[in-house]
């Protein structure tokens, strides 16, 4: 009963979160505007998209019970890390000048817990612990969004 009602959840937490629309080209940091070059705006909506398409795969892969192809999924969340990835020495200096320390920590707790979700997936085979791991991901997303877009979040205002 307990997986049911978190599989629920989870399916209405994701339909809620995930609704289609524009992103904005600001970035919102303590309810003020910071702008960051069109390059790394385009690098970080890049990786909001990407994770975005990932999480939406793995929600149907949770509920077919496919531990492996949710285990490749949550890998690659966890290796999307934007920093891992084309940023350049200029963009990492820019991205730690404007955005706080508090962006950063929600991210890094973010990526882990996608790698904790492939380890309970791959090693495991445990749908409750995957299932509970897409939850925490998921509440690591709202946590971020109500911290650092309200502007597209309105209802997330904390």
């Amino acid at each position: 009963m307990k997986n049911i009602l978190i599989m629920l959840s989870i399916l209405f937490l994701t339909t809620n979160i995930f609704a289609t629309e524009e992103i904005e080209e600001e970035i919102v940091i303590d309810k003020s505007i910071t702008t960051v070059s069109n390059d790394t705006r385009q690098l970080l909506l890049a990786e909001m998209r990407f994770i975005e398409q990932n999480m939406k795969d793995i929600l149907f892969l949770i509920v077919s019970g496919q531990f492996e192809k949710i285990e490749k999924k949550a890998l690659g969340i966890q290796e999307s890390f934007v920093f891992k990835k084309s940023i350049t020495k200029e963009q990492i200096k820019e991205i730690q000048k404007k955005l706080p320390k508090k962006f950063f920590l929600i991210d890094y707790e973010f990526h882990q817990t996608a790698g904790q979700m492939a380890q309970a997936a791959g090693e495991m085979e445990d749908a409750g612990l995957v299932a509970e791991e897409y939850y925490n991901m998921l509440k690591t997303c709202v946590q971020c969004h109500s911290t650092f877009a309200t502007h597209r979040f309105p209802n997330l205002i904390e």
